[in-house]
């Protein structure tokens, strides 16, 4: 035993130890990765949220100057056959915005007086109705044609004394950052000048065309969207992009009618859009953090407290920088300012949970070591058990062999060989033939009986226990041809019927009977064997045979029914017997549906009790 249980639990103990470590170790490295899986989850958070900026000023950057209209012409309605005739336009699509993140866009002609107010398109708020626009707080078109004014204003003088220098686009375009355009000059010259006299567009059209003759295209120099950050009167911020728009003036050569005339100087215009900042600084982060975060890296939008804490990695994430917007004061810096962090909490968790679940598996080996070796132990003794049984059987059949086979062999030679010379003692001699015969017959079919009763079970039936045991009076008092008186018949009448074997419940009485007699023999003048059938407190009938012998030990009580097993050692005790009369009783009780319990008889001695399963009354017998 001790063998086994080194064998399963010293590797064991050496596994559990490995795993245990292994995952400690785990755990260690788990910590020590989240910084920088904090740091790569915000440089691939920037990178997505750059990535969608950018996508927004590249689709305003390719949007074309003459967009920045109430209605513009489109080279489609320029160039037909039917269009070159009588050209009409169509609305801008800023009227109508859809553009994520756009709230506003605008337009100032620096060319036009400096008190003109600029052209500005601001649809409805993501879609919002009239109403709803209304209670929109955070933005209204009231505050923001002034704020326009104000921004441009003060920057008009400016543009203005750079201006100075008529037909130097570089004056307002750095050359650098400059892309320069060339489009169709009958599409510039008609969404140049639609604003000022539509009539006159329409009847001077095609004297239009013949001054450009031999002229294709023109240059329309763009510069590069500038993102800034700046707020208006009341304080609210603003996130402005703004480019600015340089068309070369036509050579001297030509002469176009007096509506165009804007052709013959350079026009000079600032185009740009107002982004809201609410879906710069929040809702265009939040639209990437879950898909790129996961579920251990969360997001802290701005306005929030960053991550504090041993057990918290946090990675701060500067919008501005990000997407290269400039800052008019440093105090605007952390407004842009959002945060990613994790929490070691997570992984803590995730330890404890595996190191419950090892110790949950040890416990559990621990358990199926304890049972197994418990199992084993038990299968040992019952293996010895059997053993000794065994060995008890084959010495009591042996013994119960030997005996009678011996009589039968003695009195048989002695009456061959003619030692009984007188017929009274041949007769007793014959009789003791006849019941050493009986005694190997009587063995025989008990084995015969054990064996049946294993591999089938007869048909119980209703049946009157009373009348069955009444009629085994006689039998009972005759042993060996000899009457006894030591049985007393105790039999209540008027029990209803049972489910019983007639030939099983012969059987039980015989063999109850007969241990008491081996076991607890009557002495002369004491009180008889009983035997008993009535109904017990819940209506049960049951059938009991008490004696008044030495009893049973209560620590071989549950064993006395097995097959084979005898109290005593075989080679020492004296009473003769195989084992097998209460295993019987126990088949056959079990064969009827019974049961079969064993008590300490009051007073002393023991009750062997079989609880029938009662039928009700009126049933058929």
């Amino acid at each position: 035993m001790l063998w086994y249980a080194g064998l399963v639990v010293v590797p064991a103990l050496v596994f559990g130890a490995l795993l245990w470590q292994q995952l400690l170790q785990q755990h260690e490295q788990r910590r020590d990765e989240v910084p920088r899986l904090v740091r790569d989850a915000a440089t691939r958070l920037s990178t997505a949220i750059r990535e969608e900026f950018e996508q927004v000023l590249r689709q305003e950057e390719a949007r074309p100057f003459y967009q920045y209209r109430q209605d513009y012409f489109d080279w489609s309605t320029v160039s037909g056959a039917v269009s070159r005739l009588d050209p009409r336009p169509i609305p801008s699509p800023l009227l109508e915005g859809g553009v994520q993140g756009i709230r506003a866009w605008y337009e100032w002609d620096l060319n036009a007086q400096e008190d003109k107010a600029p052209i500005i398109f601001a649809p409805q708020p993501y879609g919002l109705s009239v109403a709803e626009a209304e209670q929109h707080t955070r933005w209204r078109l009231e505050d923001f044609e002034p704020f326009v004014e104000e921004v441009l204003q003060g920057a008009m003088s400016n543009y203005h004394e750079m201006l100075i220098a008529q037909g130097a686009a570089e004056a307002l375009l750095d050359p650098e950052s400059t892309r320069p355009k060339q489009l169709p000059i009958e599409l510039v010259a008609l969404n140049s000048t639609l604003e000022r006299d539509p009539e006159c567009v329409r009847l001077n059209h095609q004297d239009l065309r013949k001054s450009l003759r031999g002229l294709e295209n023109i240059a329309v120099r763009y510069g590069p969207f500038q993102v800034e950050v700046v707020r208006n009167q009341h304080g609210a911020l603003h996130v402005i992009g703004e480019r600015k728009v340089v068309i070369d003036a036509l050579p001297d050569t030509h002469d176009p009618p007096d509506c165009f005339i804007v052709l013959g100087q350079i026009q000079r215009m600032v185009q740009g859009f107002d982004l809201d900042p609410e879906w710069v600084l929040r809702d265009l982060p939040a639209s990437h953090a879950e898909r790129i975060l996961g579920n251990e890296i969360r997001l802290h939008p701005t306005g929030s407290a960053a991550p504090e804490g041993d057990g918290v990695s946090g990675q701060a994430i500067d919008l501005w920088e990000v997407l290269d917007v400039e800052l008019p004061a440093a105090e605007e810096r952390p407004l842009g300012r959002i945060h990613v962090s994790a929490s070691l909490e997570g992984i803590n968790r995730v330890i404890r949970t595996q190191l419950t679940w090892l110790t949950g598996v040890t416990a559990a080996m621990v358990v199926s070591l304890l049972l197994g070796t418990r199992l084993l132990l038990r299968s040992v003794r019952q293996s010895q058990e059997q053993a000794r049984r065994t060995e008890n059987f084959v010495a009591a059949v042996t013994h119960e062999l030997r005996t009678p086979i011996a009589s039968v062999k003695m009195y048989g030679e002695m009456l061959r060989d003619g030692w009984a010379r007188d017929e009274e003692r041949r007769a007793s001699y014959l009789d003791r033939v006849v019941s050493e015969s009986d005694r190997l017959a009587v063995l025989v079919d008990r084995i015969l009986t054990q064996r049946m009763l294993n591999g089938y079970a007869p048909t119980p039936e209703p049946g009157s226990v009373t009348t069955l045991v009444s009629n085994l009076g006689p039998d009972l008092s005759v042993v060996a041809g000899e009457e006894r008186d030591d049985v007393e018949l105790v039999l209540a009448p008027g029990l209803p019927p049972v489910l019983m074997v007639a030939e099983g419940v012969r059987e039980i009485v015989v063999n109850l009977v007969e241990n008491a007699r081996k076991y607890a023999p009557v002495p002369k003048g004491g009180e008889p064997i009983r035997v008993e059938v009535r109904q017990d407190r819940k209506g049960r009938v049951v059938l009991e045979v008490s004696d008044r012998g030495p009893g049973i030990p209560a620590s071989e009580r549950a064993s006395v029914f097995d097959a084979f097993y005898r109290l005593g050692d075989e080679k020492t005790r004296k009473t003769s017997g195989t084992g097998l009369g209460l295993h019987l009783v126990q088949l056959q009780a079990k064969a009827m549906k019974a049961r079969v319990q064993l008590k300490a008889r009051e007073g002393g001695g023991t009750t062997f009790r079989v609880v029938f399963k009662t039928l009700k009354p009126g049933t058929v017998a």
